[in-house]
Formats: C-alpha cells, structure tokens, sequence
C-alpha cells in the first residue's frame, strides 16, 4: 500500500462533525448537514460555542425537525448572541426564498426570537 502523504486520519472529535456539517450547510445539503451534527451528538460530542448549534438550528428547519429545532434552541438558551444570529439566520433564509414550513418557521421565531 503506498504511504499517504499527510499521514494517517486521526480520530474523529467534535470538529470532524461540526466541520462537515457546516460545509455540508454551506452547499445547502440540510439533510447531509443534520446528520452529521446530530451523528456527532450521538458519539458523545456537543458544541463549543453556542454559535456551532447554528448549522443544526438551519438544517433542522428546512427539514422541518421540530425536534433537531428544539435541541438546537436548548444549545444556544443562555447564550444570547447565538440566539440572536440564529434569529437573524432564520429570517435571512426565509427572505432568500428557501422552502421552510410555516410551523417550523413560526417554532423557530418562538425558539430563536423572542426573549
């Protein structure tokens, strides 16, 4: 076998997930997306920073996951600024036309917008 220039993989953490979730968000594949984060929390990981629930927060809501909505807002509770860039995340897709459920999107201003 030849010899991998980079070397070998290493074990996959919390930011091998979050990583290809977020790429998976960035070319809109929400379901590829949602499954590697919530793959991720299955291994035993979470989110460093409030800000990560964000890629679950999105993907979940154009899947129209109440459940994936819920525990994205649970995430991001006691954190404000998170709460507020996902709030502003949502209405931004909204706006950009993206196909979201009147339920979820009113959920998701429930759970995101309001103190």
């Amino acid at each position: 076998m030849p010899a991998i220039p980079f070397g070998t993989e290493s074990i996959k953490t919390w930011c091998y997930y979050y990583e290809k979730a977020e790429l998976a968000l960035q070319e809109e594949d929400w379901r590829t997306a949602y499954d590697m984060f919530t793959e991720g929390l299955g291994q035993g990981f979470s989110p460093s920073d409030g800000i990560e629930w964000l890629t679950l927060a999105q993907s979940a809501l154009v899947l129209g996951d109440e459940a994936g909505l819920t525990a994205a807002a649970e995430g991001v509770e006691s954190d404000l600024f998170a709460r507020w860039q996902a709030c502003t995340a949502i209405h931004r897709m909204e706006e950009e036309g993206l196909s979201i459920d009147a339920v979820n999107l009113t959920l998701s201003e429930q759970l995101f917008c309001q103190p």
